[in-house]
This record gives C-alpha cells, structure tokens and sequence, in this order.
C-alpha cells in the first residue's frame, strides 16, 4: 500500500498493489478527506470501471478504460442520482448509441461510429413530443432533418454532407 498525503497530511492518494508495480486498486481523495475517484491501474494506466465523486459523496460518473484507453460504456448522474448521459467508447472514440437528458423529461439519441455522428438523431421534448429528427453521416447533417412543434411538423430541410441544400418552413 502506497500513500501519498497534502502538506496538512490529509490522505491524497492511496494504491494498494496486489501485483507490486503493475495492478493497483487507486482511490483519490480531496484535502477534506472525501474520495473523489476510485478504480484500478494496469502498468501506469487506467483499467476497468472507473468511479467518480462530488464533493458531497455523490456518484457523479462512471467510466471503462481498457489499458488508459476509453472503452465501454461512461455513464454520468446528475445531482439526485438519476442518469443523464450515456455513451459507449471504442479506442477513446464514442462508438455506438448515445443518449442524453434534456431537462426533467426530455431526451436526445443517436448513434456514433468511430467518434462521428452516424445515422438518425432525435429529440423529445418533457412531454415525449418529436422536437427534431435528422440523418447524419461522418459527423455532419445528411438527408433529411426535421423539426417539429407541438407535435406539428414545422421545418424540412435537406442536407447534403453538412450543406444545407433546402429549407421548407411548413408553418409560420
């Protein structure tokens, strides 16, 4: 067990070994003694879940790396515990489906390939009416995107590779 303190000796850091150089359970703690972060480290890197705190003890994220790399889901709650993002990674790029809060109810959702924007996006506002719904390719917009109100379609546009190619405004 290895421990490293602030100047006041308030514990900082704690590795505890069980492969004497190369795997260790890390937990990191601030200058009041609340921990911060805890996971594991391969060699110097990042290993397995990750955990991250408030300052108040909170869950604030939970996170997989794959020798230092991004990899496998990364969830982050937000002050009451509930989930407001989802993301997985592949190779530190998000890759896969992605899905975020938006305010109380409302959310957002797409798919990622290799760290760019891939295939359908929607969001929905509080009360799960469509407030968008688009195409992307590589990153940018691409095909058709609208936007909605009330659950009324009121804006259609097409994109081709990030350009905007048309614009119908379906309601004033």
């Amino acid at each position: 067990v290895f421990n490293y303190y602030y100047p006041d000796g308030t514990l900082k850091i704690r590795n505890t070994y069980t492969q004497p150089g190369r795997y260790c359970k890390h937990e990191a703690y601030d200058q009041k003694g609340r921990l911060l972060a805890t996971g594991f480290y391969d060699q110097k890197n990042r290993d397995g879940e990750w955990r991250f705190y408030s300052e108040d003890g909170r869950l604030v994220k939970i996170a997989s790396y794959k020798m230092g790399i991004k990899q496998g889901a990364h969830i982050i709650f937000d002050k009451k515990g509930d989930t407001v993002e989802v993301a997985n990674w592949q190779d530190n790029r998000r890759h896969g489906r992605w899905w975020k809060r938006i305010g109380e109810k409302g959310h957002i959702t797409g798919h990622y390939e290799n760290g760019l924007m891939q295939g359908r996006l929607t969001e929905y506002d509080g009360q799960g009416h469509l407030v968008r719904d688009g195409q992307y390719k590589d990153g940018v917009k691409n095909g058709p995107y609208r936007y909605y109100e009330n659950g009324n379609r009121t804006v259609d546009e097409s994109w081709q590779d990030g350009t905007l190619a048309d614009r119908k405004i379906l309601i004033h």
